[in-house]
């Protein structure tokens, strides 16, 4: 059973929690209730709530200080705020804190609350499954020798004289005598995706574990040890130099090699984060900080790389005007149910735009603006979030779960692409009278279905064919066969841009006789052949 508390000064407010919804029909119950943010502080530490419910305008302390400072006690702490304000800003301000869940009290509903409730009990439990899976994980440790990993950490962490230093490294034969050194940070690529396997935690990783040390001893180059979340530490030594192309050629051809042989053996990916050199094994805590940094820079350059630290370039300028200009652009292509020109703006955001920045906030930056989009798009065109995400709420959380911007890229585009067509679909239905409505709907759900025809669609709706042809004709303007045959080019134009797909897959998936007759109906519609259309696509991205 998970505990609540009731943040608000307002005593109505927090009496309709208390009866909105059937707590006890839910695993969480509500066991106290503050007037204030101050209060709520001063009792935070002896109630210790699983869930926080807060108003956000409150006397002494109000909701996001109050957030702000419970954080400082408990970086994990769920929190969801009720507000009367309906201002993207608070959730903004929110979202940088890491709160997800954001109500407005005057549209509340009981579903709503016991959406959010059960969204929020999932997390809770992933948190005990997780920890559960961290226990599991420590027990993998205990197959790696256990002195050498202290020993490393100590070399990497600690504050440790040259004199220890060198004895550690005599004493437990640590492969680290040398004059230049690196550190690689490799990292398992989407290695949360895996752990939800379980062979994967009892038997892959502790085999991943043992071949990459086992690869590093091989390759006769230093030590490694494990840490955690799918990541190992590497001191590697170079040949001594000074010439900067030879130790970022050293560098890449160590990275490379790891990757491979640990890509042959288990079929994963790794990215390898290498940082400057230094002298001396000892006293380097700053040389894995410099690699973590660059570690998460691989959010830009995607997964299954090697992230040189003599090769990263920095550039500070934020095109904010840019930014704004992209956002309109999308907008408009919004407006117009241009599909295509969505595609090719958000690829530019995320791709040709933000190259040279990689900066986090910039990212973030982005990354709220098209979620504000996101927010007034569906307002604008009374659209619920339930059309789109199947929940009752803009669930923000989904981005950190997205490990490359292409990833976040592919997101939106869904998400924009679902509201291009809700729109569409609504827009027709005022449109057209119900029986032509209900024929394109049936049309636009079974274009895949090769003996969609003006019989069978006049079935489907129980009306005679001779007058459904009469009446689509006088409203739309084409015959049903002229509109099929547009609607599905147009689909295979979305399969073109979206799929690697081959083009004869894709005519017989919409139902033509050939890829020639293909090819020939979409000149016909279009102008050119699928071929020029895909490539002058992607020739202007």
């Amino acid at each position: 059973m998970y505990k609540v508390m009731i943040v608000d000064d307002e005593i109505p407010a927090r009496e309709i929690l208390l009866c909105i919804i059937n707590w006890e029909d839910t695993d969480f119950r509500i066991v106290y209730s503050a007037s204030n943010g101050k209060d709520a502080l001063d009792k935070y530490t002896d109630i210790k709530p699983d869930l926080i419910i807060t108003d956000i305008q409150m006397p002494i302390i109000d909701g996001l200080d109050l957030i702000e400072e419970v954080q400082k006690i408990n970086k994990s702490q769920k929190f969801l705020i009720l507000s009367c304000y309906e201002d993207f800003t608070y959730a903004q301000r929110a979202m940088k804190m890491g709160v997800t869940d954001y109500l407005i009290k005057d549209l509340i509903t009981p579903n709503d609350l016991y959406g959010i409730l059960a969204k929020t009990q999932t997390d809770l439990d992933n948190i005990t499954i997780k920890k559960s899976e961290i226990k599991k994980e420590h027990k993998l440790l205990n197959f790696l020798k256990e002195n050498k990993d202290i020993a490393l950490r100590k070399l990497i962490f600690n504050d440790i004289s040259q004199d220890d230093c060198y004895n550690l490294i005599e004493n437990l034969n640590l492969n680290l005598n040398g004059k230049l050194f690196v550190l690689f940070l490799i990292q398992i690529d989407n290695f949360f995706k895996y752990i939800e396997d379980e062979n994967f935690y009892t038997n892959t990783l502790n085999e991943i574990i043992k071949n990459v040390s086992e690869t590093i001893e091989e390759l006769n180059i230093g030590e490694c040890f494990y840490s955690e979340n799918g990541e190992f530490t590497a001191i590697v030594r170079l040949s001594p130099t000074i010439s900067e192309a030879d130790i970022i050629n050293e560098c890449y051809y160590l990275a490379q090699e790891i990757r491979k042989r640990i890509s042959l053996m288990h079929n994963i990916s790794l990215t390898i984060s290498v940082s400057s050199t230094f002298k001396k094994p000892f006293k380097i805590k700053k040389y894995f900080d410099e690699a973590f940094k660059l570690s998460k820079m691989k959010v830009f350059l995607g997964n299954d790389t090697i992230i040189l630290n003599n090769t990263f370039v920095k550039n500070l300028d934020l095109d904010t005007d840019t930014l704004a200009k992209r956002i309109n652009a999308i907008n408009i292509a919004i407006e117009q149910n241009n599909i295509e020109n969505l595609k090719s703006e958000l690829t530019h955001l995320y791709d040709k735009d933000i190259r040279g920045f990689m900066q986090f906030n910039y990212l973030n930056y982005i990354n709220s603006s098209l979620l504000d989009l996101v927010v007034r798009t569906c307002n604008r065109y009374s659209i619920a979030y339930e059309d789109i995400f199947s929940t009752s709420y803009l669930p923000i959380e989904i981005l950190s779960t997205k490990e490359t911007v292409e990833e976040m890229s592919g997101w939106f585009i869904e998400i924009f692409t679902k509201i291009i067509n809700i729109n569409f679909n609504n827009s027709f239905k005022n449109k057209y009278s119900k029986k032509v409505a209900d024929s394109i709907d049936y049309i636009n759900k079974n274009l895949f279905n090769q003996s969609l025809s003006l019989t069978d669609i006049a079935e489907n709706i129980n009306v005679h064919k001779v007058y459904l042809c009469r009446i689509f004709k006088e409203e739309t303007g084409e015959n049903v066969t002229q509109y099929i045959l547009k609607a599905r080019i147009d689909k295979s134009k979305e399969i073109i841009l979206s799929t690697n797909y081959k083009l004869y897959e894709i005519s017989d998936k919409l139902g033509f006789n050939s890829p020639q007759q293909f090819s020939i109906l979409f000149k016909k519609v279009t102008g050119i052949t699928p071929n020029q259309f895909r490539d002058s696509y992607f020739k202007n991205l």
